[in-house]
C-alpha cells in the first residue's frame, strides 16, 4: 500500500519548526548522510563521465572499415 501526500515546501518547513529539538537534530543528520550519499553517487558518475570522454574514438576511416566487416560478418552468417 502506497500513500502519496501533496504538501508544499513551507508546509514542510512549518511542521519541521514545529518537531523537538532532538527531533530537528535527527532530521539534520539524516538529510546531511542523504547528501554525502548523494556527492558519493554523483562524483563516481562523474568519474566515469569523465573517463569515457577521454576514450578513444573511432576516425571516420576507422568507422567506414568497422560497417565493411560487420557487413561482411553478416554476410558470411547467413551463407
Amino acid at each position: 500500500m502506497e500513500l502519496t501526500i501533496d504538501i508544499q515546501y513551507e508546509q514542510i518547513i512549518d511542521l519541521i519548526k514545529q518537531l523537538p529539538q532532538n527531533k530537528i537534530t535527527q532530521l539534520s543528520n539524516f538529510l546531511a548522510d542523504k547528501s554525502i550519499a548523494h556527492k558519493k553517487t554523483a562524483s563516481k558518475n562523474d568519474d566515469l563521465q569523465a573517463l569515457l570522454l577521454k576514450g578513444p574514438t573511432m576516425s571516420n576511416e576507422q568507422y567506414d572499415i568497422f560497417l565493411q566487416n560487420r557487413k561482411m560478418f553478416n554476410q558470411w552468417r547467413v551463407n
